[in-house]
């Protein structure tokens, strides 16, 4: 083998290794569970403080959103892997879509695409969750206030 073919040989294996690396670091990844909240926020009448089960995230909500009231809608919990979006249907004729952008020590990196029947495509960005702490997405506004997506790892 000539000194030629062994500099190209040594270039394939590392082209080969390289790929193999971004192709396990982004499959590789096991699935999380995601916990996926709906919120309305509010200065309506009737709305103040925050629903009993946002006690948690009620201080977040209050320094990032300007609302006299905040209400959890729904709450579920999501499977999400690499290669498998999770779907939620959410009020108001809106989806969700999740999807595993890779991860490791410092979090799970996540795609979320928030849809609108009338509208299509609303919300489309790339979030971290680094344990328990939650990321809040504000949505579209709807006729009593405006949706929040609070997500955050199980």
């Amino acid at each position: 083998m000539t000194k030629m073919e062994k500099g190209f040989c040594f270039i394939v294996f590392l082209l080969a290794a390289a790929l193999s690396f971004n192709y396990s670091s982004a499959y590789g990844q096991k699935a999380v569970s995601v916990r996926v909240r709906l919120i309305l926020a509010s200065n309506e009448p009737g709305f103040s403080g925050a629903s009993p089960e946002l006690n948690d995230i009620a201080g977040n909500l209050g320094s990032l959103f300007k609302y006299k009231g905040y209400k959890l809608l729904k709450s579920s919990t999501r499977s999400v892997s690499p290669g498998k979006p999770a779907t939620m249907s959410l009020p108001y004729g809106t989806k969700l879509e999740i999807s595993s952008a890779g991860g490791g020590k410092n979090g799970r990196s996540l795609s979320v695409r928030w849809l609108q029947t009338q509208r299509g495509e609303i919300v489309s960005t790339q979030v971290r969750l680094r344990g328990r702490n939650p990321v809040l997405i504000g949505g579209p506004s709807v006729k009593d206030g405006v949706l929040i997506i609070a997500l955050s790892l199980r």
